[in-house]
Formats: C-alpha cells, sequence, structure tokens
C-alpha cells in the first residue's frame, strides 16, 4: 500500500496580531482552507475534498478538546505533513487511525467531524471527555471505537447501529445511565462490547443473544436486572456480568459459558419497612422462589440456623424481635454466588410517651433519657422549648440549662411519620445554704432550713436520722446534709470526743425555760417581744414525734405523749433553742 503523506501548513506567526486565542485560532483555520486550496489544486476533486475534510477534522477535534493542554501533540497544527502529527496514522493519503488515550483531552467532542471517514480505530480512552456519546455515522469504515475511562453522559445512542463496520466498542466507566438500545444487535460485526462501570439499568435486549459475531460482553458494575440466554450462541465465551442485580433465574442459563464471571452480584429485590403490633405474628416470603436454590433467614446479620424455608414466620412480636430481617440465596451449580436480598426493616408500632415531672438543681443542665417504644428508624427528636429537631438512632437524650420552672413538650416521629408527643412540668430548686451543727449536750441541731435532712455518722448515713435534731449515742465525726427537691448541700463534719453527762438547756445561755405541770409545758424566759412560733418535739433517737401550736396562755398540752425524756425544738421570732424534759 502506497502512502502519500498529506501536507498542513499553519503559519503560527500570524497569530501575533491578535489579542485572543479564539481570534487567532480562526485566523489559523481560514489559512489552512487557503493553504489546502491550494496544494490540493492538482488533485481530483474528490480526493482534494476527502484530504481537505480529514484535516479539518483534525484541527475541530484540537480545538473542542483543549488540544494546547494535550500531553502529547508534536506537530499538531504545524507545517509537518498530518501523517508526522502525534498520534495520528495515515494510509492512502487518509486518516485512518487516531490513539489519543491518556492525553488529557477535556470537554464535549463535536456533534460532527465531516471527514474522516476512513477512520478505522478511534481511541479517545482515558481522558476527561464529558457530555453525550456523538455518533458520526459518516465513518462507515470504523471497526474500533474506544470512549471508555471518561465522563461521558446520557444514554448510549441508538444510532450506533449506524456504524456498521464496528467490531469492538468501549464505553465502559462512564456515567451513561438509561437502557441498552436493542438497535445494537444490527451491528453485525460487533464482536466486543464493553459498557462496564456505568449507572445503566433495566433489561440487557434479549437480541443481543441472538448475533452471531458478538463474542465478548462485559456489563458489569451497573443496575441490570436480567440477561439474555446466550447457551445456543456458537461465539460467545466471554461474559462479565457481575455487580448487578441479577438472580439465578438470569445466570443459570449461562452457566456453561467458558469464561463467565458472574459473583458478586448487588442486593436483590427492593427494601421494605413494615410496623407491626405487639404479639402479632410476622410472615416474610422469599421472592420468586427457584427449584434447586437454598434460602438461609438472617436477623440484625446474625444467620437464624433453624430457618431455611421460603417462608419464615415469628410468633408473638415484641420490641426485641424488631429489626432487619433479611436472607439469603445459593445454589450449587454456580458455587461462587451467595445472593443477599434487601432487609425487611420490621418495627412495633411507635408507642406513646411517658414523661414525668421533675427537679433540676439552679444552675446545673437538665439531662433526661425518656423511652420510646416501637416505630421505624430514625426517630426525629423535637424538644420545646429548646433544641431544633435532630434524628436520634438510640436513646433521646435531652440536655439543656433550664433557669426557671417551665414546662417542656417531647415530639417524637418515626421514619414513616408517625408522631407522638407529651409534656412535663420542670421545677427549679434552689440550693439550700450550707447547713451549721449546733451541739447541745447529747442533741445536735442543725440549723439550715430544707426540705429533708439526713444525718452521717463517720462519712455513712444514719438510718432513720431524717430530722432537724440528732441525738448522740458514740463519739466521733457527725455531719448533715440538707436537701431541696434533691439539691443538696452538706455541712462540715463535727468531732464529738465525748458525750454529755448533763443537758444545758439553753443553746445561748438565755433564761428560756421549759416547766411541766401536770403534763402541760409553758415557756418562761421570753424577752420582751418575743413570740413563740413553734415548738418541734423529738425523742431520744432525734425522731420527730410531733409539732405543737403553743397556746395563748402560755401552756401547752401533752397528754397524748407517752412517758419518758424528750427534747423540744423552740422556734421564736428571735431564736431556736434545744431543750430537754421529761414527761412523768
Amino acid at each position: 500500500m502506497q502512502r502519500v503523506f498529506t501536507r498542513y501548513f499553519v503559519f503560527s506567526s500570524t497569530c501575533f496580531t491578535f489579542t485572543t486565542v479564539k481570534k487567532c485560532v480562526h485566523i489559523q483555520q481560514l489559512l489552512a482552507l487557503l493553504l489546502l486550496q491550494a496544494l490540493f489544486s492538482v488533485c481530483p476533486a474528490d480526493a482534494q475534498q476527502s484530504r481537505r475534510l480529514d484535516s479539518l477534522a483534525l484541527v475541530e477535534l484540537y480545538n473542542a478538546t483543549d488540544g494546547d493542554n494535550w500531553f502529547e501533540r508534536d506537530h499538531w497544527l504545524s507545517d509537518k505533513p498530518i501523517d508526522q502529527w502525534e498520534h495520528v496514522t495515515v494510509e492512502d493519503n487518509r486518516v485512518v487511525g487516531l490513539d489519543l488515550g491518556f492525553n488529557n483531552l477535556s470537554g464535549a467532542l463535536p456533534d460532527s467531524l465531516p471527514g474522516l471517514d476512513g477512520l478505522l480505530v478511534l481511541w479517545l480512552h482515558n481522558n476527561a471527555l464529558t457530555g453525550t456519546v456523538p455518533v458520526y455515522a459518516n465513518m462507515k469504515s470504523l471497526q474500533e471505537m474506544d470512549f471508555g475511562f471518561n465522563a461521558f453522559t446520557g444514554t448510549i445512542p441508538d444510532s450506533l447501529h449506524k456504524l456498521s463496520s464496528l467490531k469492538a466498542l468501549w464505553l465502559n466507566d462512564n456515567s451513561l445511565s438509561g437502557t441498552v438500545p436493542a438497535t445494537m444487535s444490527e451491528l453485525h460485526n460487533l464482536s466486543f462490547l464493553n459498557i462496564s462501570d456505568n449507572q445503566l439499568s433495566g433489561d440487557i435486549p434479549a437480541e443481543l443473544a441472538s448475533m452471531d459475531t458478538l463474542s465478548y460482553l462485559d456489563v458489569s458494575g451497573n443496575d441490570f436486572t436480567s440477561l439474555p440466554d446466550f447457551s445456543s450462541s456458537r461465539v460467545m465465551a466471554n461474559i462479565r456480568c457481575h455487580r448487578n442485580q441479577l438472580d439465578f433465574g438470569d445466570l443459570l442459563p449461562n452457566a456453561d459459558v467458558r469464561n463467565f464471571v458472574y459473583a458478586p452480584q448487588d442486593t436483590i429485590g427492593r427494601f421494605v419497612d413494615t410496623t407491626v403490633s405487639g404479639g402479632s405474628t410476622l410472615r416474610l416470603y422469599v421472592n420468586d422462589p427457584q427449584p434447586g436454590n437454598s434460602y438461609q433467614w438472617f436477623f440484625n446479620g446474625n444467620a437464624m440456623l433453624a430457618e431455611r424455608d421460603t417462608v419464615f414466620e415469628e410468633y408473638n412480636m415484641t420490641n426485641a424481635k424488631a429489626g432487619l430481617y433479611h436472607y439469603e440465596t445459593t445454589n450449587a451449580a454456580l458455587p461462587e454466588l451467595s445472593l443477599v436480598a434487601r432487609p425487611t426493616l420490621v418495627q412495633l408500632t411507635l408507642s406513646p410517651l411517658e414523661l414525668r415531672d421533675t427537679v433540676v438543681c439552679r444552675g446545673r443542665n437538665l439531662r433526661l433519657n425518656p423511652s420510646v417504644q416501637g416505630g421505624i428508624l430514625p426517630y426525629q427528636v423535637h424538644w420545646s422549648p429548646g433544641d431544633a429537631v435532630t434524628d436520634s438512632t438510640s436513646l433521646l437524650t435531652f440536655a439543656t440549662f433550664v433557669s426557671d420552672t417551665t414546662e417542656l413538650r417531647l415530639t417524637v416521629t418515626d421514619a414513616v411519620g408517625t408522631t407522638v408527643s407529651s409534656t412535663m412540668a420542670v421545677l427549679v430548686a434552689d440550693f439550700p445554704e450550707k447547713p451549721s451543727i449546733v451541739k447541745s449536750g447529747n442533741a445536735m441541731y442543725c440549723t439550715t432550713r430544707g426540705q429533708s435532712y439526713q444525718w452521717y455518722f463517720n462519712g455513712k448515713g444514719i438510718p432513720g436520722a431524717r430530722d432537724t435534731v440528732f441525738i448522740l449515742n458514740i463519739p466521733g465525726f457527725y455531719s448533715v446534709v440538707v436537701s431541696n427537691f434533691g439539691c443538696s448541700v452538706e455541712s462540715d463534719e463535727l468531732r464529738v470526743d465525748s458525750l454529755a453527762t448533763g443537758i444545758e438547756n439553753d443553746l445561748t445561755q438565755s433564761p428560756l425555760r421549759l416547766k411541766i405541770n401536770n403534763r402541760s409545758v409553758s415557756i418562761s424566759g421570753l424577752v420582751a417581744g418575743e413570740q413563740v412560733l413553734n415548738i418541734q418535739l423529738f425523742d431520744v433517737h432525734g425522731r420527730a414525734v410531733g409539732s405543737i401550736e403553743p397556746q395563748t396562755s402560755g401552756y401547752i398540752s401533752l397528754h397524748s405523749y407517752a412517758r419518758g425524756t424528750y427534747f423540744a425544738r423552740v422556734e421564736t421570732t428571735v431564736r431556736n433553742i434545744v431543750l430537754q424534759f421529761a414527761l412523768p
């Protein structure tokens, strides 16, 4: 075959008079047209036109794909003949091959390329080409087209069948979507087809199985849901169909293909979520069971070894049985594959919330962990007033700073929109003042007011010692904790070395006295303007036994009390005093 070199001149120096690249390219193309007309004027008109269109098509391809940034572009748009342009193959005065793979081409290919109708090989793989896949119907001689490893989008063109000489086609590793056109079966010379790792879906056309030339098919890494039966094909030797959504019904007819790569497959079926009521029976089914298949059911990822039927039943549903159920399918004829069905999420119906009123100490954060039963995760949780809506998959923990007594509302919405809500009151309680202890004889008195008290001996709580007064029984270290709705403050420890042998009647050394007469008590020693407000009585163990109001006569009746020794905590308008007395 005689090779004729077509020359194509570009005077780049002409560009120096222009300020933009676009103007430069325009002048280059204009000069190219004039030069080509002069250079090919001695050739027959048809040959001259073909060579001119080939040359212009190369220039258009270069400009459309950012040729100035190609990795390898020696002599492109130069005064060298085009058979010296890097990666361009010319035979018999025509461009027959373009090998521009791994060359940093970018942008969209032209919609049409007049010329290059003698092209046999077009390799543009491993670049950054975008847009849709063009079909150059004028390239009737094209045998190999490799557009793999780019960023093409859209669908596989239905008009690809117009490239009637095509033997090998690569469209793999792009972002193509949609289905495979059945017209591809009209490529009667096609023996190699690779459309792997796209976003194609649906059925692979059954017409492909009737092609008497197709021997290699790679459809892996898509979302195909069916595969034709190639068992009657005389030439099919290689099928790669893994990483799709194919089941054994699609795969088993092709098990005898010499090179058959079928595993793994993506999960099959569809995700299902459902709610059931407590105590009901759950029934799940295998989708389209096939003879020869074996099944295994799983709960939350763990195999239930006894559950191998096409129907799964779980009786008396409880929260513990709520979760993810799925099955896996195997077949001895294709031992490398285990098909995993998409799971069914089973939850109990969302139960009502139960919130209880609570107390928080002033200055402390409120932390709540309410219990939610049932529903479908994840929950949407909204406390008001408070945090915005948040997602939760476990405990509904809520922490906030509450400065004043308020009401909180919790609203929980599960994944299917079921909503429950409840309210609670939050009381903000103040801490008591730090308590102090006053000792009188064998009696200790806490001077700080609170809702409750707890006395401690050597760091351990004294059972039953829960009043303002505690009677000493043994030497040691004593303290008291005063609480106000759970907000507690502890006193300093008081060291007691020995028990008193007598009782001091007046802790303040004032003349206040108790007189006992016929089981009535009178109080004397009040100073001017001092009034008795309340008297609390305690037994010898420090336990409160009663509270009495003073009578206007100044006498207090004690007829209902048993004989024995008592302590009286006398509260007046000016002081608090603990006094001891005995009832005969």
